[in-house]
């Protein structure tokens, strides 16, 4: 909530609550790039909530989003209830799925992510496209799959691939 263009103190308490819970899942993954993506959006929750708690941040222009890095897949209803998109720049982003089913999306438009181009599942090794409109245009080794598939209470992390010129 914001009163008078500043930030109440529910907003820090939902985003501390938000940093805690990204910890637990942290430590409770197996794998180390997962592990990494969390403590890291942990952290700039943890520095908005202090940034909106000294006045730094105001509330944001009308139509403009204040959602940080992190963003619901915009997919169908169920699916953006499950499926959290973390994105670090351009270089980079993660699927988590917190839900006990399969997010399972026709399509997964990466909105406001400034991604674009080809990025490297660092788990399975395979690549997915991402247009100039943030839109998934291709998943895994078949081209034209847009249908982006996420397993049961696990995490994604995808790096911008990187192709190096022949001599």
């Amino acid at each position: 909530m914001t009163h008078g263009g500043v930030h109440s103190n529910s907003d820090t308490c939902a985003l501390h609550d938000d940093a805690r819970e990204l910890e637990e899942l942290a430590a409770a993954s197996k794998r180390a790039g997962v592990q990494v993506v969390l403590r890291v959006q942990a952290a700039a929750l943890r520095r908005k909530a202090e940034e909106i708690s000294r006045g730094i941040i105001k509330k944001p222009a009308r139509g403009n989003s204040n959602r940080g890095a992190g963003w619901g897949a915009h997919g169908g209803k169920k699916e953006r209830e499950k499926l959290v998109v973390v994105a670090r720049g351009t270089e980079g982003f993660a699927l988590i799925n917190f839900a006990k089913e399969w997010a399972d999306l026709p399509v997964l438009e990466l909105r406001e992510s400034g991604l674009e181009g080809v990025y490297h599942d660092l788990v399975y090794g395979f690549d997915v496209t991402v247009d100039k409109n943030q839109a998934i245009t291709s998943w895994g080794s078949s081209r034209g799959n847009r249908r982006v598939k996420v397993g049961p209470y696990s995490a994604m992390t995808f790096v911008r691939k990187v192709e190096f010129m022949k001599l």
